[in-house]
């Protein structure tokens, strides 16, 4: 089921990033692992977008900004893995493609 809420007040330098984040979580996968969404979204845009100059540090930059601005819940599992997952605010509200 795909969700059709409005993106009206995502910016869309993070539609991107908060689409991916509610295709996992639709797919039940609620805490995907970030190193897994930084590859999907390894794009020239979306660090530009955000006035990040590119480097090795730029997603760590974009989903800092991302959590600063409450799309995204960043944490790490009891196993170590560090997770990101779409803030459950957005949850069902993300217009998907």
């Amino acid at each position: 089921t795909q969700s059709s809420g409005s993106n009206s007040q995502i910016p869309s330098n993070y539609l991107v990033l908060a689409q991916s984040l509610e295709g996992y979580r639709i797919q039940g996968i609620h805490y995907p692992c970030r190193s897994v969404l930084k590859l999907h979204l390894e794009t020239g845009q979306l660090y530009r977008s955000c006035g990040i100059t590119r480097g090795d540090q730029w997603f760590q930059k974009y989903v800092k900004m991302a959590e600063q601005d409450g799309i995204i819940t960043l944490g790490t599992s009891t196993t170590g893995k560090a997770w990101i997952a779409l803030h459950r605010r957005w949850h069902g509200k993300v217009a998907m493609q």
